[in-house]
């Protein structure tokens, strides 16, 4: 999972680059692809960045645990401990959400055929005791 991550990250930070190519600006069309394609992959980077600095806090309070002398020290980076593994699990879950496949019909405007309704007659409320 992280190999793929890196290869986001990458992508992220050359869509980041070219976005700031004043060549690509007089092409409309793959500007705005990459514009949308920076945005997507955004919100990914972003948790996996979090998600990487959550692991360096994690190592952190674990080496001051293992090395600490004072218990009320070590009391401490166990708890810290404890709070970043939870919030890191968290964040984990969102970032599996966030790699799903987009479903390619979000975000288009269309309207649903409904095939069990009658055509050319208007719907009415339900009132009570009409059945």
């Amino acid at each position: 999972m992280f190999e793929k991550l890196e290869e986001v990250e990458r992508r992220y930070e050359t869509l980041s680059h070219l976005l700031g190519q004043p060549e690509l600006i007089t092409k409309q069309d793959e500007f705005q692809r990459a514009a949308k394609e920076y945005s997507e992959l955004g919100k990914v980077v972003d948790l996996y960045r979090r998600l990487k600095k959550f692991e360096e806090e994690i190592k952190g309070s674990q080496h001051l645990l293992d090395n600490e002398e004072d218990e009320e020290m070590k009391r401490l980076a166990k708890e810290e401990l404890s709070r970043l593994t939870q919030e890191k699990e968290k964040l984990a879950e969102e970032l599996k959400t966030a790699l799903l496949p987009k479903d390619p019909n979000d975000g288009k405007k269309h309207l649903a055929r409904n095939p069990c309704r009658n055509r050319g007659r208007r719907s009415r409320p339900f009132r009570r005791g009409s059945l």
